[in-house]
């Protein structure tokens, strides 16, 4: 999938200057890559040569699952409610990683190291101008699932009980995957550079803000592993939750320049100091919000399949959300150091949706949920 991502993002990226008319060829589109903007305010904004650029990256970050299912089943003459509060035992990742950058381009690759890294692994792609911004991060990473789980057998009743708060653990690994593509726009177009703080493509002489507008997608799935017999007997075989998310909004992006020293010229960077620092915060309003619960397929008792079957689709309700990012970056030369911290988090929340097999037994489930991440970037960057 983040080859797909990566493919289109760069096909629309290539179409898109392409179809202006002014692009003639590898060097007419070598030129709008790596030359200046004549639009870009000079007082304001210093751009170097644009080319290829590689960096170094370490990354320290932590993700969070917590999901809450409440359901309710109906099997003659048993009634009975469960109502479990999963979550994931969550730990600070380091990981290290490359990027190589071309023009307002970037991919890069990170992966977790350390005594008892997981598997977690992230790769990213960024297109960042300096009025707008594309960025796309798919995610995966492990950890241990847990929780609480509260009984309630209604009928019949000589049977009827409660138990609360039962606690659940696991020996097993959980997986988590998550998939997030935002775009930013900011209006102050010719002298506000939003990349200025996080990859130095462009740099911001003068400090100067803008008002944007954003969008994002977010999709986040976590995959219980079939071979956990304890959850999955107490989630009724549910080993798969899925959601889908898209949000729009709007805020401020600001860059504070303390320290600028001009260059010897555009390809000479000789001499070249700068200090940057940015902040971005923009409230978001989630419009769609698609949760889809599965289950695995029960070959036998305590025994479930890698099969699944689709038992909820649900749209969850209307929610506030947001963007909170800061960066700073320091330019010497060729060379550049940034570092940025982000904080991504969506929730979700179904109605009760009922359900009924062919057996005759009838469930009604509802879910609410909310995936967080934070993540400190730091690296280290040289543009030839």
């Amino acid at each position: 999938m983040k080859f797909r991502f990566l493919l289109l993002s760069t096909i629309l990226v290539l179409s898109s200057w392409t179809a202006s008319g002014q692009t003639r060829g590898v060097a007419g589109l070598w030129q709008r890559l790596c030359g200046p903007n004549p639009k870009l305010d000079s007082v304001y904004i210093f751009q170097p040569y644009k080319g290829w650029g590689v960096g170094l990256g370490y990354e320290l970050a932590d993700n969070g699952v917590s999901i809450n299912t409440l359901e309710e089943i109906f099997s003659n003459p048993v009634k009975a409610k469960f109502d479990y509060q999963m979550r994931m035992v969550t730990r600070l990742a380091h990981s290290l990683g490359v990027n190589v950058a071309f023009g307002p381009l970037m991919v890069g690759f990170m992966r977790e190291i350390g005594p008892g890294a997981g598997k977690n692994k992230a790769f990213s792609f960024r297109w960042d101008a300096n009025y707008f911004s594309l960025s796309v991060r798919q995610a995966r990473y492990f950890a241990s699932p847990g929780g609480t789980m509260v009984i309630d057998i209604l009928a019949p009743a000589e049977q009827a009980e409660k138990k609360d708060a039962i606690p659940v653990t696991s020996n097993h690994l959980a997986e988590t995957r998550s998939l997030v593509v935002s775009g930013m726009y900011a209006f102050n177009r010719h002298r506000f550079s939003y990349r200025a703080a996080y990859n130095s493509r462009s740099m911001q002489r003068r400090t100067a803000g803008s008002w944007i507008v954003a969008a994002r997608y977010t999709y986040g799935l976590t995959v219980i592993d079939p071979a956990d017999i304890t959850l999955l007997t107490l989630t009724n075989g549910l080993g798969h939750f899925m959601t889908h998310q898209a949000s729009v909004g709007g805020g401020y992006s600001f860059n504070w320049v303390p320290y600028h020293r001009d260059a010897a010229g555009p390809k000479d960077l000789r001499g070249l100091r700068n200090l940057t620092v940015n902040l971005t915060v923009a409230p978001m309003l989630t419009f769609y919000n698609r949760v889809i619960a599965e289950e695995y397929v029960q070959e036998s008792f305590l025994n479930y399949t890698n099969e699944i079957e689709r038992r909820f689709v649900n749209v969850g309700h209307i929610s506030p959300n947001f963007i909170a990012r800061a960066g700073i970056c320091y330019s010497a030369g060729h060379f550049f150091v940034n570092a940025w911290g982000e904080y991504t988090s969506f929730a979700f929340r179904t109605d009760s949706r009922e359900q009924t097999y062919s057996s005759g037994n009838r469930y009604v489930m509802s879910q609410r949920g909310v995936y967080t991440a934070w993540a400190v970037h730091l690296q280290l960057n040289y543009r030839f």
